[in-house]
């Protein structure tokens, strides 16, 4: 975590001639409470919708990837976080997509 609030955004596009073939749109936030106030919490949220085949393996559908992450940035060199994933996916031969969710405990220290 920054001492910062950051939002990250980006646009991919891949085109086969002159036919649009894939893309995908995401963004992040990113805000380190401490910096404004005295609770050294650190706060990501993201989110991604693609047609890229590395997620979507059927044509003309689109997977969509969403996360949050609260972390603790008390101190300079450290962090200990909580990570909550979801992703919806379409899957060929199934009408809806499968979800997938996943809970992660991170940790990272910085070396300096």
């Amino acid at each position: 975590m920054t001492n910062k609030y950051i939002f990250t955004c980006f646009v991919i596009v891949f085109l086969c001639g002159n036919i649009f073939a894939q893309s995908a749109i995401g963004g992040m936030v990113d805000m380190n409470l401490a910096s404004r106030t005295n609770v050294p919490i650190g706060i990501v949220l993201a989110y991604n919708i693609s047609t890229l085949p590395n997620f979507v393996y059927v044509q003309d559908r689109t997977a969509t990837i969403a996360g949050l992450k609260i972390a603790y940035t008390g101190a300079p060199n450290f962090n200990l976080g909580l990570e909550i994933s979801s992703m919806n996916i379409p899957i060929q031969n199934v009408s809806e997509k499968v979800r997938s969710t996943g809970v992660i405990i991170t940790t990272r220290y910085y070396f300096n």
